[in-house]
């Protein structure tokens, strides 16, 4: 706790999107909770609104992303 896991996340994928080797709307970022998930996205927002940058990052618990994945192979394979 408190080694700046989340600050260097966040600041890697600013830096990524600011120096165009992505945009915004590339970046997953996954988490184990949802507690995590929100803090992520709230710092996400202050940082890259300060930055002028667009805040449409997806970021998504382990877990729903799984589903997720799930349901659209699901689909996939009833079509």
């Amino acid at each position: 706790a408190g080694s700046g896991k989340t600050s260097t996340l966040v600041a890697k994928a600013a830096y990524a999107i600011a120096k165009g080797y992505c945009e915004s709307d590339e970046v997953l970022i996954l988490t184990f909770n949802r507690k995590i998930k929100e803090e992520l996205k709230e710092r996400i927002h202050k940082r890259f609104t300060n930055a002028g940058l667009n805040t449409d990052i997806t970021v998504e618990t382990f877990n729903s992303f799984g589903f997720r994945q799930v349901k659209k192979l699901k689909k996939t394979s009833e079509s």
